[in-house]
């Protein structure tokens, strides 16, 4: 969020939110995306309403945050971090299951007890179907050896980002889980394509 939003933890933003129902903002990097779902699900689990306002791409969304022209966005740490590292930005939480490395003074959603919160974007790589798979197989090798060299690896933890190389099948599952968890949020939302 902007420095200049009264807030230095989850406990003094829920009071702030609830002291001023629907008045403050969130920026999204659109309709349906994760950092407008994950807004949604903190208004759910903490009965607190903020406004979303939607954005055609991070870029866009953090910049209005900086500006202080909106209260608080859901971003990705890679998008933020330079901002939090300069001070432009707090970050007043992070909501994977575990703190991250390239924010280890930053407590988890549910650290906190005050927002039990745990939502992580995740990115893939998927080809239409009917690939044949020694061909997958290969793609997959090489991403993953790619993302396990050291140097990624800390790359991508220096960003904040935490390395998964998945198998299919453990993907399939990943994203059954999402569905289910997510359908009913998307309906309460109201989002539509």
């Amino acid at each position: 969020m902007h420095p200049s939003v009264p807030a230095n933890n989850l406990k003094d933003l829920l009071a702030l939110l609830r002291a001023k129902p629907g008045q403050m903002n969130y920026a999204s990097i659109g309709v349906g995306s994760s950092s407008h779902l994950a807004g949604e699900l903190f208004n759910m689990m903490t009965g607190v309403k903020t406004q979303h306002i939607p954005y055609k791409g991070v870029a866009f969304a953090v910049t209005d945050v900086l500006g202080g022209q909106i209260d608080l966005s859901y971003a990705s740490i890679p998008s933020a971090i330079q901002h939090i590292r300069a001070g432009k930005l707090k970050a007043l939480a992070v909501s994977s299951p575990q703190r991250t490395k390239a924010l280890p003074d930053v407590p988890t959603m549910l650290e906190s007890k005050n927002a039990p919160v745990s939502v992580s974007t995740w990115y893939s790589i998927m080809g239409p179907k009917g690939i044949p798979a020694p061909i997958v197989g290969r793609i997959r090798d090489e991403v993953v050896r790619i993302i396990d060299s050291p140097a990624m690896r800390d790359r991508l933890e220096t960003l904040g980002a935490v390395p998964w190389t998945l198998d299919s099948a453990q993907l399939l599952a990943v994203i059954k889980q999402d569905l289910a968890r997510w359908g009913p949020i998307v309906k309460a939302s109201g989002a539509k394509i």
